[in-house]
């Protein structure tokens, strides 16, 4: 019996890690650590801030990094080095999170735009050891989940943060104005989002910025329409793109056709086997 390969420190610090990260972000408000992250950014909104209750998916983010904590920790993968390269860049993304709650909280736009760069940055990093992990190793198209819900995310939350960072300088679309600006956002995080769904067969990606558009539609439906029509539009194409993707990974395209080549070929064989119904048109020329 091959002797158990040991846990390395990496790996068993990465869920308390995250743990901690969630329990400093719960109780920042509790010890009165600056403003709430609504208030700051309500400080420096913006046309491309989405409602409030986008944020809660990072109750859905964080749980999935727990997951994702609980399964490189078995003692199968012990042996596989992406887990420990992945646990490495999560602890740093991690980290970065709280930093960055600590500088947005105090008002530091600026240090938090520094802050989530890197993040997304590390998202990026995190998203394409995944996908070639599951590509090249083998491994459970579930070890990309995580980092697809994250970097969804965090690419919508540096144009938001960036945008904040603007408008504290005065900046609020330049000699177009902010509408554009927001529109241009908009239409990069959907380019974005459908570019790394072609190009991963990820479906996560653009379904989250179809969250956040929805979210951007929510908020300024009653004030700005034109905003609204884009978040709207965006949020219409992303969700579709995630649905095509879905299909495409689930083999229905091919299976279709597939179905069709049999068709065809049956056709071949049998002459007379009319690949539609005939018309009466049909019937009578026949």
């Amino acid at each position: 019996m091959p002797p158990k390969i040991p846990l390395s420190p990496l790996r068993v610090a990465l869920p308390a890690v995250i743990v901690a990260n969630v329990a400093f972000n719960t109780f920042a408000e509790r010890i009165g650590l600056g403003q709430s992250v609504e208030a700051v950014s309500r400080e420096h909104d913006h046309l491309f801030a989405p409602a409030a209750y986008a944020f809660s998916i990072w109750g859905l983010i964080y749980a999935a990094f727990l997951a994702y904590s609980v399964v490189q920790l078995r003692e199968v993968h012990r042996a596989n080095l992406v887990y420990e390269r992945l646990s490495a860049m999560l602890i740093l993304v991690n980290v970065l999170s709280a930093a960055w709650v600590a500088a947005f909280r105090v008002g530091w736009i600026d240090v938090s735009v520094g802050v989530i760069v890197p993040s997304l940055a590390l998202g990026v990093a995190m998203f394409v050891t995944a996908h070639h992990a599951r590509t090249t190793h083998g491994l459970s198209t579930w070890i990309t989940a995580p980092f697809s819900l994250y970097l969804g995310w965090i690419s919508v939350a540096t144009l938001a943060n960036v945008s904040s960072l603007l408008v504290s300088t005065g900046f609020y679309g330049g000699e177009y104005g902010p509408t554009p600006f927001a529109v241009a956002l908009i239409a990069g995080a959907v380019i974005l989002s459908i570019t790394l769904a072609v190009t991963f067969r990820d479906y996560l990606v653009p379904a989250v910025v179809a969250w956040a558009s929805f979210a951007i539609l929510v908020k300024h439906h009653l004030t700005n329409p034109s905003v609204a029509a884009a978040a709207l539009t965006a949020a219409v194409v992303t969700a579709f793109c995630a649905l095509l993707v879905i299909l495409w990974n689930l083999n229905l395209f091919s299976r279709w056709q597939t179905r069709r080549d049999q068709r065809l070929a049956r056709a071949e064989l049998e002459p007379d086997l009319p690949l539609l119904p005939r018309t009466p048109r049909d019937s009578f020329a026949g």
